[in-house]
């Protein structure tokens, strides 16, 4: 199957199919592979392919080099699909020109990329201070030192970047890290003393609360399929709704996992 699953909620997000695989994930939940290249100081090579190495003083990325940043990236979304909350999800089959173009050469076995994501999500749940990846906001704790108590280099990072108004989603984007590190270490630090969770709109005052994240909603055994719809798509100079798509619908993720096999 070709095509595209919709998965509408908070931060939501969409997995592109490919002949049965999954070619890219995106999601305002987390960076992509092109926020990834560019916050590290590399570039996608030119259309058609290319060469790793230096070229005016720019390095160029390998096409090994960009298929790997392609699944790190598609990893970490699923992840940050997950451990968002989740209101529906729509199964689209058709031509998708665009997950084509985005990884000619690479692509990922949907049931391994969604028990990875769980696997993650419930690891994340785990840790004594868990953080909701995409609304805790975390700051400096009182008395810790930005510059001296960071240790490690993505601890450093945190520490420069915590100021009360960002969440790890935020400091995922300013670092170039995935959501799923960014979230255990700040989790980690939490427990450490270092960081402590801060209130909308009051950055310093923010207490040590302990609120681990949200559990994951049960799977529903036997959970049904909505019947297909079609969906209008408009095309230019046109006003008529032309219905080429089909399309199934889920509401949860017990749903959503069994799509792996329509997929197929």
């Amino acid at each position: 199957m070709t095509g595209t699953l919709h998965v509408q909620g908070r931060p939501g997000g969409v997995f592109h199919y490919r002949r049965g695989r999954v070619v890219a994930v995106r999601t305002p939940g987390a960076p992509g592979p092109e926020t990834l290249l560019t916050r590290t100081g590399r570039i996608v090579p030119p259309e058609g392919g290319g060469r790793g190495g230096e070229e005016n003083g720019v390095r160029k990325v390998g096409i090994a080099e960009l298929e790997v940043v392609r699944m790190v990236s598609a990893y970490d979304a699923a992840f940050a699909i997950i451990a968002g909350s989740v209101e529906d999800c729509m199964l689209r089959a058709g031509d998708e020109p665009q997950a084509q173009e985005q990884a000619p050469g690479w692509g990922e076995d949907p049931g391994s990329l969604v028990r990875e994501a769980l696997r993650r999500a419930d690891a994340l749940i785990a840790l004594p201070h868990a953080v909701l990846p995409h609304d805790d906001l975390v700051a400096v704790a009182a008395g810790v030192d930005r510059e001296a108590e960071g240790g490690t280099p993505i601890r450093r990072e945190i520490l420069l970047l915590a100021d009360g108004r960002r969440t790890c989603r935020d400091i995922a984007y300013a670092t170039a890290h995935g959501v799923y590190a960014v979230a255990v270490e700040v989790s980690r630090m939490l427990g450490d003393g270092l960081l402590e969770r801060a209130v909308p709109g009051e950055p310093r005052l923010g207490g040590a609360g302990e609120g681990p994240i949200l559990p994951r909603r049960p799977v529903v055994e036997g959970a049904v399929l909505d019947p297909p719809q079609a969906l209008p798509r408009r095309t230019p100079g046109g006003g008529g709704v032309i219905p080429s798509r089909t399309e199934k619908r889920a509401k949860n993720w017990a749903d959503f996992a069994r799509f792996r096999d329509l997929a197929k």
